[in-house]
């Protein structure tokens, strides 16, 4: 009877280890653009999104209803401090709003965008 209840735990702890392993992996959150934005040169109606980042590959994608809109890489900054709420980042490029990243709501990390065709100052 014990190695059965031993074998149980053994495997609850398994399930719950790679649960928040896969968790640990990806952030999600909402964003509402108020204008059209371009995001990596696909321009995204205005409108609420889901942005969710892979840790592992680095990318970005932006959802609407589960389908895929726009994707782009990014990589994840440390901010100053724990934002209050989700802030995005734009810029205006050619008369248009350009989406270059965003800070996650209760997180002192930031997403960063590499934008195709923008160019950047690096530091050396």
């Amino acid at each position: 009877m014990k190695s059965v209840v031993n074998r149980i735990i053994v495997a609850l702890l398994l399930v719950t280890i790679t649960s928040v392993a896969a968790v640990a992996k990806s952030k999600k959150t909402t964003v509402t653009f108020a204008v059209d934005t371009k995001v990596n040169e696909t321009l995204v109606k205005s409108g609420t999104y889901e942005v969710v980042f892979n840790d592992e590959t680095g990318e970005v994608s932006i959802q609407k209803d589960r389908k895929v809109v726009a994707k782009v890489t990014g990589r994840l900054e440390m901010r100053d401090s724990k934002g209050r709420s989700t802030e995005i980042y734009t810029i205006t490029q050619r008369y248009a709003s350009a989406f270059i990243g965003l800070a996650f709501n209760c997180s002192d990390q930031k997403l960063v965008f590499n934008q195709a065709g923008m160019q950047t100052g690096g530091n050396n």
